[in-house]
C-alpha cells in the first residue's frame, strides 16, 4: 500500500506506478506538499518554467520570462514585455452548428491568453462532425504569434477531434490553417504546438475545433489555451520598443528614458556641465566626460542615452528630471 511502483496494487493488477515525485500512501498516489500533478510529473506550480500557476503554462510564451510565485516574470534589466499583435480578452464570439453546445471564453491567467472551452452532451454528434468556432475582429494588423494547447474528451468509439485557426483579409477572403488534422480521439486527446496568423485590423479571426463520435456516452467536450508570444524588452532603452510597445526610434536615433533622441554633437543640457569637462556626445548618444567629484577629483564616467537632464552625482552623470 506504499510501494510507489505498485501503488494500491500491483501493477497491472488493479495497483498503478505513481508519477515521478509522488508517493503513495494508503493506496494512492500523492505529490510531495507543495506540488501538483501535471501530466506523468509532479511540478511545482510557483517555480516551474513548464507549468507556471498552472499545469501546461509555459514561460515560453514570454521570451526570456522565468517563473517566479506562479507567475512569468521579466528580468530585471528587460522588465518589461511587449510582441506583435495580441489577443483581446472581452471581444470574442462564438457559435456552433450544435444548437445544444455550451460555448465559453475567458481571460487565461496570464496577461497575453484566452480559453475557450465547448461541451455538447447531445446526440448531434452522432457520426456527424460538429464544429465549435471563436471569433474576433482584430485590432492591429500584423503578424500574431501564439503558443496554443488543445485538450479534451470525445468519449471512444469513432470519437474524431481536429482544430484550425483562419484569418480574413480585407478583401474578404478567409485563409485557413489547421493545427489539428481531423484524428482519432478516442479516450482523451491532448494536442499543442506554436503558429502564426497574418492578422488584418478591422477583420476577423479565430479558431474552430470539431468533434464527432458514435458512443452511448453522448459528450464532445473541449478546451482550447491561445497565448500571445510576448518578448521581454526594456522600454526605456528598446530603440524597437522606446517608451511604448512597437515605438520604433529612427535609423540616427537612440532611446533614452523612453524618448527617441537624435544625437547631433551638440550637448545635452543639465547641470552637469557646469562641473564636467571633456565632454564628448557620440552617435549612439553616448555622454562621457570628466567630472568633478566631491573632493573636487576629476572622474571619468559615462552616461547611455537619457531623454531628461543629466546632472553630476559625486562624479557620476546621471539622469535627472529637474537638473
Amino acid at each position: 500500500m506504499t510501494d510507489p511502483q505498485n501503488c494500491g496494487g500491483c501493477a497491472g493488477a488493479g495497483g498503478v506506478a505513481c508519477s515521478t515525485g509522488a508517493t503513495c500512501g494508503s493506496g494512492t498516489c500523492v505529490c510531495p506538499m507543495g506540488q501538483t500533478l501535471c501530466g506523468a510529473t509532479c511540478v511545482d506550480l510557483t517555480a516551474s518554467d513548464a507549468n507556471c500557476g498552472a499545469c501546461g503554462y509555459s514561460c515560453q510564451t514570454i521570451t526570456s520570462s522565468a517563473c517566479q510565485t506562479s507567475s512569468c516574470t521579466c528580468p530585471a534589466t528587460t522588465p518589461d514585455y511587449c510582441g506583435g499583435p495580441t489577443i483581446a480578452h472581452d471581444m470574442w464570439s462564438s457559435s456552433s452548428t450544435s444548437v445544444n453546445a455550451v460555448l465559453k471564453t475567458q481571460p487565461s491567467s496570464s496577461v497575453n491568453g484566452q480559453v475557450f472551452t465547448y461541451l455538447d452532451q447531445s446526440t448531434d454528434m452522432y457520426n456527424v462532425n460538429q464544429s465549435f468556432t471563436f471569433n474576433e475582429v482584430a485590432a492591429q494588423t500584423g503578424t500574431f504569434t501564439f503558443h496554443w494547447t488543445y485538450t479534451g474528451y470525445h468519449a471512444y468509439f469513432n470519437a474524431q477531434a481536429g482544430l484550425t485557426a483562419f484569418t480574413t483579409n480585407a478583401t474578404g477572403v478567409v485563409t485557413t490553417q489547421t493545427l489539428v488534422a481531423e484524428a482519432p480521439a478516442s479516450g482523451g486527446f491532448a494536442f499543442s504546438g506554436v503558429a502564426q496568423l497574418n492578422l488584418t485590423a478591422g477583420h476577423t479571426y479565430g479558431f474552430t475545433a470539431i468533434g464527432t463520435n458514435y458512443d452511448s456516452a453522448n459528450v464532445l467536450q473541449g478546451t482550447l489555451s491561445v497565448e500571445s508570444q510576448l518578448a521581454c524588452v526594456d522600454l526605456q532603452s528598446d530603440p524597437s520598443n522606446c517608451g511604448t510597445c512597437g515605438v520604433t526610434c529612427g535609423a540616427t536615433q537612440a532611446c533614452g528614458t523612453g524618448t527617441c533622441l537624435s544625437c547631433n554633437g551638440t550637448l545635452p543640457p543639465g547641470s552637469y556641465l557646469a562641473t564636467c569637462s571633456n565632454c564628448l556626445y557620440d552617435s549612439t548618444c553616448t555622454l562621457t566626460c570628466d567630472c568633478l567629484d566631491q573632493t573636487q577629483t576629476p572622474q571619468h564616467t559615462t552616461l547611455g542615452p537619457c531623454g531628461i537632464g543629466i546632472e553630476n552625482l559625486n562624479g557620476v552623470l546621471t539622469c535627472c528630471s529637474n537638473c
